[in-house]
């Protein structure tokens, strides 16, 4: 009986104890992926828990890398300010947190509680980009495209019509609520995932509200380059391969020692690439042919070089066969070779034969120097003259048509060297810098 008596309740204790649960068996695709942003201005560091173990941190307004939860059952979810005593505003706690199964996405968390979550296509790379464009249109933002930057203004049109160039970006991109102010190259490589995010600032209640939009396009790759120049494994295409070929080609401006990239300056962001003897600053909200500018060179490469020009100056008189060229206070003479050169050399801007002093200004600027002898960069003692945007050497041994060149103050300014590469049918050179 007393045995009976014992199973009875050994039987009645294992009916009111817990069992063990059965361990969950996941399907194939019963996870989701997603990213996690944070966004505030408050710079701070968000710690992202998932069912009491940390998950993943987050950069206050980044994204964090991608992460897997599984989507057949539901989470609880907090974001936290890591080692801060914040607010409880920007602590969120989501309790049945679930993703559905196979879907990747970006949970944006703003630091008042609104939260916005956005389908995300497949990670996987297929060959083709995506770009996913995320803004606040209350207010004027900056934008992050990796490690590029642009300037976005709120409410200032129906639309965001351009992110990328359209001499590149076959698709247009679309989004309500902002405008671009900025628009320059953003090469979209096969493969890859680009996000392109504005954190909006919080300037009040109204203004913090965080509108989402989500443009993925499946973005063609970047067209092979037309021309790659063997001389400096370099390519030259599009707008600037046209500026280039109308406006002197090598003889004025040399073989591009850089690809086209995104140049940033305290007066905004361009398209630039550097040539032996110049640099293409691309400005595709200007009509052409102004849209393509010649950087100051001469005078960057001067101020490189620790010489104040407007203390070189040394007041000259005006010679037979020459003429005066003022610059600020100073005045300097354009003489023989270098005045013949100057006047036969320009940007062509009005269609007629010939250049304009306007057109010679542009291509070359005004003079920062008297002429006089000077050692170039090889080493060669020439007759000199420096101008905003070239330097002028006279080399009475070469050819007529080659006697006055300009200086190679790309290679110089960008400290690019030239390494001599021999071939069975030439010699050419290539750029590298110094050290590489």
């Amino acid at each position: 009986m007393a045995k009976r008596l014992m199973v009875l309740v050994v039987a009645l204790l294992l009916t009111l104890l817990p069992l063990p649960a059965a361990p969950t068996v996941r399907a194939a695709g019963e996870t989701a992926l997603t990213r996690f942003m944070f966004v505030s201005d408050e710079y701070i560091q968000m710690v992202v828990e998932l069912d009491g173990r940390e998950l993943a941190t987050v950069e206050v307004n980044q994204i964090s890398d991608y992460v897997a939860i599984p989507s057949d059952q539901a989470h609880t979810l907090v974001l936290r300010a890591r080692g801060l005593a914040l607010p409880d505003k920007i602590v969120r706690r989501i309790t049945n947190y679930r993703l559905a199964a196979g879907t990747s996405g970006i949970d944006i968390y703003r630091d008042d509680g609104v939260s916005v979550g956005l389908t995300d296509p497949s990670p996987t790379p297929v060959g083709k980009s995506v770009v996913n464009v995320i803004w606040g249109p209350t207010g004027s933002s900056e934008v992050r495209f990796g490690r590029e930057s642009f300037r976005l203004e709120a409410n200032a049109g129906p639309s965001v019509t351009r992110l990328l160039d359209p001499q590149t970006a076959p698709l247009e991109l679309r989004a309500p609520g902002g405008k671009l102010l900025d628009s320059q190259f953003l090469r979209a490589q096969p493969g890859y995932r680009y996000d392109i995010v504005v954190a909006q600032p919080n300037e009040n209640a109204e203004a913090a509200r965080l509108v989402v939009a989500r443009v993925s396009p499946q973005l063609q790759a970047r067209p092979t380059p037309t021309h790659v120049f063997q001389e400096t494994g370099h390519y030259l295409d599009g707008r600037l391969r046209e500026y280039w070929e109308q406006t002197g080609g090598l003889p004025v401006f040399g073989y591009p020692l850089n690809d086209d990239h995104l140049e940033r300056t305290p007066e905004g962001s361009f398209v630039s690439q550097t040539f032996e003897r110049n640099r293409f600053e691309y400005h595709p909200e200007k009509e052409a042919p102004y849209d393509v500018l010649l950087g100051r060179l001469g005078a960057e490469r001067l101020e490189q070089m620790g010489r104040n020009w407007l203390r070189e100056w040394q007041p000259r008189p005006i010679g037979p066969g020459c003429e005066p060229l003022h610059a600020e206070i100073t005045e300097f003479a354009l003489c023989e070779p270098f005045r013949g050169y100057y006047h036969s050399h320009g940007l062509e801007y009005d269609g007629r034969p010939g250049f304009s002093h306007a057109e010679s200004l542009a291509l070359l600027g005004l003079p920062m120097t008297q002429a006089q002898m000077e050692t170039n960069s090889s080493g060669d003692r020439v007759l000199t003259q420096w101008f905003e945007r070239a330097r002028l050497e006279y080399h009475p041994n070469n050819p007529r048509p080659f006697q006055v060149l300009q200086g190679r103050l790309g290679a110089e300014l960008y400290g690019l060297e030239p390494l001599t590469f021999d071939d069975e049918d030439r010699g050419f050179q290539r750029w590298s810098a110094p050290g590489q």
